[in-house]
């Protein structure tokens, strides 16, 4: 024996290519495909209606403008910082949407941050996604993504965009 250590089992964390995505699924419960979509099309959801709702107080917040050419641009980004919440209600004291609408864009957001944000409540270990029911359970699922839909659907006729 020379004193020198063998090689042995890699100790450190794995290069991003030999990721292996099916064990981190499961370790946060996503353990079917069927979650999975659903996780999908929740964040794909989400994703619509905060760049749908940005643009629509925008734009309406544009119109409003006392200047003659006002930078759009510039109010989509400060538009954009503001928490979904209070972009809600910007938008119903702007007269764009209705407390129907606004209900349901808070629905979707409350249960995309129930996924995304660690609160684990007691006698849970809050680590997978099971005590999300719009994740765990078709019908919520169903449900939460249908009103989702409607509302993007409201939101980009309000903005003269087309829906496919």
């Amino acid at each position: 024996m020379t004193g020198e250590a063998t090689p042995g089992p890699r100790l450190g964390p794995r290069p991003f290519e030999q990721l292996q995505w099916q064990q981190l699924f499961v370790a946060v419960g996503l353990d079917s495909d069927e979650k999975i979509e659903r996780l999908n099309r929740l964040l794909i959801l989400h994703l619509l209606l905060d760049r749908l709702l940005t643009l629509l107080v925008a734009q309406k917040l544009g119109a409003c403008s006392q200047r003659e050419s006002p930078d759009i641009q510039k109010i989509i980004v400060d538009v954009a910082t503001l928490p979904i919440p209070r972009r809600m209600e910007l938008a119903m004291h702007l007269g764009v949407i209705d407390g129907d609408v606004g209900g349901k864009i808070l629905e979707v957001n409350r249960v995309r941050n129930s996924v995304i944000h660690f609160k684990p409540k007691a006698g849970s270990s809050g680590w997978d996604v099971d005590h999300v029911d719009e994740i765990a359970k078709q019908d919520d699922s169903v449900r939460c993504l249908r009103n989702g839909v409607e509302v993007a659907q409201a939101l980009m006729l309000a903005l003269d965009l087309p829906w496919r």
